[in-house]
């Protein structure tokens, strides 16, 4: 019988593969799902936050679910707009690494990155609106792991990746005014 045996060497270096393997899969499936997981946690965060003892600065918005998604929605909209005024084709050698981030399903413009404008935005706004640390070092890693996937396998340019962090943050940071204003508004 034929019995194939592994040296102490072989077992590493097939550790390794299989390590690099599954760090490659973690970092494609958070650096597209970044924002989504991010949207997310927004939810469970602002919903959490109601019930809590300690409320957040929301706490007598009547339904803040139909403000999220509004501002997910318009952010969406101004990229995409963008996008087809400033028409800065993506790099050239994409890789494709998934059905969902595969041509045709990504367009053909990346100035300025959505994944960044989206990713930066989410966490701009849980840090401002939760203060709570943990929240904010979480978001920010998902934030950096986005940023790193669509610049290393060359959905964007380091440009576009900055310009939509830009935005991001500055989109962000106009939904908590917005959002802290309003209840100050119906707390009057």
């Amino acid at each position: 019988m034929f019995r194939l045996s592994f040296s102490p060497a072989s077992k590493h270096q097939e550790f390794k593969i299989k390590l690099k393997y599954i760090m490659n899969f973690i970092l494609t499936e958070i650096g597209y799902f970044g924002p989504s997981l991010l949207f997310l946690a927004i939810i469970f965060l602002t919903f959490r936050g109601r019930h809590a003892k300690k409320r957040m600065h929301y706490q007598k918005i009547d339904d803040p679910l139909i403000y999220l998604v509004l501002w997910q929605v318009l952010n969406y909209a101004l990229n995409e707009i963008l996008k087809h005024l400033i028409q800065q084709p993506r790099p050239q050698d994409i890789a494709y690494i998934n059905t969902w981030d595969s041509s045709p399903h990504i367009g053909p413009y990346g100035m300025p990155s959505g994944h960044a404008q989206q990713v930066v935005s989410e966490a701009t706004y849980i840090a401002l609106a939760f203060k709570n640390p943990y929240a904010t070092a979480v978001s920010a890693c998902i934030a950096a792991l986005t940023l790193y996937q669509r610049y290393i396998y060359q959905k964007h340019t380091a440009l576009q990746l900055i310009v939509g962090s830009i935005i991001g943050t500055i989109t962000g940071i106009i939904f908590y005014v917005f959002m802290a204003n309003k209840n100050k508004t119906i707390i009057k």
